[in-house]
């Protein structure tokens, strides 16, 4: 299955990371992601300073809802890889559509990571139980992701968000 997906990926155009900032028009609070998209879905790597701890990482998905998070922790396991390193199982929370690392340390660890990264796979499951696989091309992501980082902690302002 992950072989099929693999080359189904290989034969869509490719769609550059971007790069999306907002500024909050009540509290000037300013959030920034790194969008990477996939046939499957995207995948935003950012920071909103009111939600997800400050940093976030969330994958948003173009084909099917996910399956709802456990009833006590709300939460639940997904699989992901960077490149060719080992599997690793980590919680997400999920919101139909939606799934975010709910830890910001867990966050944090994995921002560090896909910076360097060339490729992230992530297994999950929909709502019916069927597996779900997102495959993100990283490649060209490290400087947007740098400059969403910078952006919320106050190392960068981008020229459009500053004030007059």
């Amino acid at each position: 299955m992950l072989a099929l997906a693999l080359a189904i990926a290989a034969l869509q155009p490719t769609v550059p990371p971007a790069l999306e900032v907002e500024r909050d028009p009540i509290t000037d609070r300013v959030s920034a992601l790194a969008v990477i998209r996939a046939p499957e879905g995207r995948l935003a790597i950012g920071c909103d300073p009111e939600e997800y701890g400050g940093l976030r990482l969330t994958v948003h998905s173009t084909r099917g809802w996910f399956a709802r998070a456990e009833f006590v922790s709300r939460a639940r396991q997904f699989t992901f890889r960077f490149d060719r390193a080992r599997p690793v199982r980590v919680s997400w929370e999920t919101s139909r559509r939606t799934a975010w690392v709910g830890s910001p340390r867990t966050a944090s660890r994995m921002i560090a990571r896909a910076r360097t990264a060339q490729r992230l796979a992530i297994r999950a499951r929909d709502f019916e139980g069927r597996q779900m696989d997102f495959l993100f091309d990283m490649t060209g992501a490290r400087p947007l992701i740098d400059e969403a980082i910078g952006i919320c902690t106050g190392a960068f302002v981008p020229t459009a968000l500053q004030r007059r």
